[in-house]
């Protein structure tokens, strides 16, 4: 006796959602957590699957520890971009959302993180987050239902 798998019938839309997992470099993480800091780059090596998810959309943002638990936080991904290291110095909103006075500072901080040199021109992932709010239930559980059925609403 066959199973009914829930097979979309033709010419319907079909939608899934999964869960989506963004690691935090574990130097970020505590004032990313305190909201001091509200955007952080990697570099591709250290990116994450979720580059084309549509923004503003939930995800759990985590670190690793070595011998301890991970840490978790549900948390709301605003923006995914690219842009060469040195975009930092010419928008001082981005160094305040880095969380760094100065260029300087976030150049010293930016070598001691990758333990190589910095190199402006290095294409970087951008990520802009922020703590899950009370409103956020509604407002991204609204969202997710127009994802998934959005033709039949």
């Amino acid at each position: 006796m066959a199973r009914y798998k829930g097979v979309a019938p033709e010419g319907a839309e079909r939608a899934e959602a999964v869960t989506l997992f963004l690691r935090v470099p574990a130097v970020d993480w505590p004032r990313l957590v305190l909201g001091e800091k509200t955007e952080f780059r990697t570099t591709p090596r250290e990116g994450s699957r979720i580059t084309k998810a549509k923004t503003p959309t939930p995800v759990v943002a985590y670190r690793t520890r070595r011998g301890h638990d991970n840490d978790y936080k549900l948390m709301v991904l605003e923006e995914f971009r690219r842009e060469p290291l040195f975009e930092v110095s010419q928008h001082p909103e981005l160094l305040k959302r880095e969380g760094f006075e100065n260029y300087d500072l976030f150049r010293r901080y930016w070598r001691a993180r990758q333990h190589r040199e910095f190199v402006p021109m290095e294409v970087v992932q951008v990520w802009r987050v922020r703590s899950w709010e009370d409103g956020d239930l509604v407002r991204q559980g609204f969202e997710l239902l127009k994802r998934l059925y959005g033709a039949y609403l």
